[in-house]
């Protein structure tokens, strides 16, 4: 991995946190593409884990998850299949909210966000 990025033994992934860096989901994607991965997918537990165990100075960032096309359900940006989710109660709630942040404050849980709204983001590449 690169020095800033993390790497995750289990998985053979790199992840880089963004803490400081506020984007839409689609240009924090475009930024974490530049930089040769994509927005991070969470495939199962062990990915979950991992980033939960970081220190994060935000509550909430964006991940690979989304809807942008309502044909194919929920995604993930780099592909990955899109078996294993950790929605918060009462999460997706919104028919408008079609992209994923993961937050810690409430555990870890994901919640649908309009795609627009400016968040930090975590990357994650191969």
């Amino acid at each position: 991995c690169d020095p800033e990025w993390s790497y995750d033994e289990i998985g053979g992934s790199c992840y880089l946190v963004d803490n400081e860096t506020k984007l839409s989901w689609n240009d924090s994607r475009d930024h974490c593409v530049g930089l040769g991965g994509d927005l991070a997918s969470i495939t199962g537990l062990s990915d979950q884990k991992l980033i939960l165990m970081w220190e994060m100075s935000d509550t909430s960032w964006w991940i690979g998850g989304s809807k942008l096309d309502e044909s194919s359900g929920w995604t993930w940006s780099d592909g990955s299949p899109a078996t294993y989710f950790n929605w918060g109660d009462g999460e997706p709630d919104r028919i408008d909210e079609d992209c994923i942040r993961i937050q810690t404050y409430y555990n870890g849980t994901w919640h649908d966000y309009s795609c627009i709204l400016v968040s930090v983001f975590i990357c994650k590449k191969q």
